[in-house]
């Protein structure tokens, strides 16, 4: 009788909590929409990863396996030190292991990228409400709205860590600002989103610890204070810490050789030499690019290849940075009341903000082929979005009756969501992903063929360098339980040590070399080898009309781009230059064969 009444009253108080904040849980379910429109729409395609994806994938359904992943991703610095480091920690695996494995493998990733992404969202649009009240929470849904847009709706679900961490981060910076207004309960939070951020990608290493010890500093000063909820927000914050960081630990106590934060400690002291910065200069223009110059780096901007294409001079970028300092300077300052003290320490943490964005971008190692990806700092826009989050803050305070505000944030929340409800894919920041989707479909449900060949020894067929599918083949080689194991040191990093041939001798069976080509590559057999699959993106006609085409855009002078694709040199060539590309598109992305080469 009694648990009957109870529930009658939870129900009652639930329906009285959801009269009081309807207008609230509408705007929020509309910021989120976007996210929940993608994922759907992803699910029901038949959304398969691909590319790095795909390794992202294979690790998570690793989780409480054999191959259970004690750290990261290998790192892409592993090539600048000559010495394989990888991420931190696994703590995304273990988040996408569930999903994964009860609703599949990408429908798996989408929902479970999409709830993360929705749950930081929600979860920081609240704290805000409870610091600032109802201007906050709509100012923040209409700024994560506005970043939402700019990534388009196909990386809102996306597993790769540049994207993925987006919101993680944007939710960090928010929980900071808490811990700066003199919310010390929102500790153990911060800490858990920040372990998330630094073990699951290496550019936030110094950015967690430097803005949790900027927050903390600037909190301390809040009075009056709670010595017990101190004390309670510590211990809950090293509990979460040792519950977050025990398998990094672990793999670096019991694991062969130094352990990797070993490796990663001896990487940052320079002790494998040190690597070419990109400087001040570029440092400036970026961070100007991002953070004062509209559009702010969203559509189409977001999408660009190269950060150092397109950027401001150094005199514009320093000019808009002052601006953007002395703005903030003049929240500061204007902001002295009591009530207006969450406005003062966001503008305190967002002219830090920009400082350590400087220092970091000064410091960015310089990548392989000498240029900045954007996808190497894509924490600038969350960082964008929270000082834009401070500067509407403080002018929707400035505004004397509320409801325009109100109106006009909701507006904005409504219209953002509106627009990107679309399916809006940049094939600069994915390239061929969606062309390579189909054959990689094809692809994984002929797999079964690879059953029965012993332990596959997968080679790297270097004339296929930077191909979509093998990753995706590993996974589902993985999920099938198929065995193998990857010679390579950068991709056998990727799939786990215990797939390593060291790890297996002897006490597997040596099976056959596993290979992938596609392209030109996919219709030629190597010698010794048999095709076990075969996915035809273009028939031999259009083959020999790609040749056809490509000998003549030579002739008149085409050069080619960074992906080897021609580019006509005459307008007269327009029309054959796009025939061209169609076909070349279709042959690198829609044709992969399987190789198996027996063992001798």
């Amino acid at each position: 009788m009694r648990s009957e009444v109870s529930e009658v009253d939870a129900l009652t108080r639930l329906r009285r909590w959801v009269g009081l904040y309807r207008f609230e849980i509408g705007v929020a379910l509309i910021a989120v929409l976007p996210i929940i429109i993608a994922t759907i729409r992803a699910v029901l395609s038949g959304y398969t990863p691909v590319n790095d994806n795909a390794l992202l994938l294979l690790r998570s359904r690793d989780v409480l396996t054999s191959n259970h992943p004690l750290l990261g991703t290998l790192s892409s610095a592993s090539l600048s030190f000559g010495v394989s480091v990888s991420n931190p920690g696994p703590l995304l695996f273990d988040l996408m292991a569930a999903p994964v494995k009860i609703f599949g493998s990408g429908p798996g990733l989408a929902l479970g990228i999409g709830a993360l992404n929705i749950a930081c969202i929600i979860g920081s649009a609240c704290m805000a409400y409870r610091i600032r009240g109802r201007a906050a929470f709509l100012v923040f849904l209409a700024v994560a709205s506005i970043l939402a847009w700019g990534m388009g709706s196909e990386l809102l679900f996306d597993v790769w860590q540049p994207h993925s961490l987006i919101f993680s981060f944007l939710c960090f910076l928010v929980l900071v600002w808490a811990l700066a207004c003199g919310r010390i309960l929102a500790l153990p939070w911060v800490v858990a989103i920040g372990s998330l951020l630094v073990q699951t990608h290496l550019s936030y290493i110094y950015l967690v610890p430097t803005l949790l010890g900027v927050a903390l500093a600037i909190g301390y000063s809040a009075k009056p204070r709670d010595c017990r909820a101190i004390v309670r927000a510590f211990v809950w914050a090293g509990a979460v810490a040792a519950l977050a960081w025990a398998q990094p630990l672990w793999q670096q106590v019991f694991g062969p050789g130094p352990g990797n934060l070993t490796r990663l400690f001896n990487a940052a002291t320079g002790e494998y030499g040190s690597a070419a910065t990109y400087g001040s200069n570029l440092a400036l223009r970026v961070s100007a690019a991002v953070f004062a110059i509209p559009p702010w780096r969203q559509r189409p901007a977001f999408a660009e290849r190269l950060l150092s294409d397109q950027m401001p001079s150094l005199l514009s970028a320093a000019l808009f940075l002052i601006v953007l300092s002395v703005l903030l300077a003049l929240i500061v300052l204007k902001s002295r009341t009591s009530e207006l003290l969450p406005d003062r320490r966001a503008a305190y943490l967002s002219i830090f903000l920009v400082a350590i964005a400087l220092f970091s971008l000064k410091s960015q190692p310089v990548s392989g082929v000498g240029l900045l990806a954007p996808h190497q700092v894509r924490w600038l826009w969350p960082i964008a979005s929270f000082i834009l989050f401070t500067i509407l803050m403080r002018a929707s305070s400035a505004v004397k009756d509320p409801r325009i505000a109100t109106g006009v944030l909701t507006s904005v929340v409504i219209f953002a969501a509106a627009l990107n409800l679309p399916m809006s894919r940049f094939e600069e920041v994915m390239p061929g992903v969606a062309e390579s989707t189909p054959a990689t479909a094809s692809m994984i449900k002929q797999v079964e063929k690879l059953r029965g060949n012993g332990t596959l020894q997968f080679i790297v067929n270097p004339a296929s360098f930077g191909e979509p599918f093998s990753s995706p083949l590993l996974a589902a080689l993985a999920e099938r339980g198929i065995p193998f194991v990857v010679a390579d040191p950068i991709l056998g990093g990727q799939v786990g040590e215990r797939r390593r041939p060291a790890y297996c001798r002897p006490s597997c069976k040596r099976g056959a070399s596993l290979s992938v080509a596609n392209g030109d590559g996919a219709y030629e057999t190597p010698k010794g080898a048999e095709r076990a699959i075969f996915v035809q993106g273009v028939s031999l006609k259009e083959r020999q009309t790609l040749t056809r085409i490509e000998r003549e855009l030579l002739a008149s002078g085409a050069k080619r781009d960074f992906q080897g694709m021609l580019i006509a040199k005459h307008s007269r060539d327009k029309k054959k230059a796009e025939r061209y590309g169609d076909l070349r598109r279709a042959l690198v992305y829609g044709s992969v064969s399987v190789f198996l080469t027996p063992s001798p």
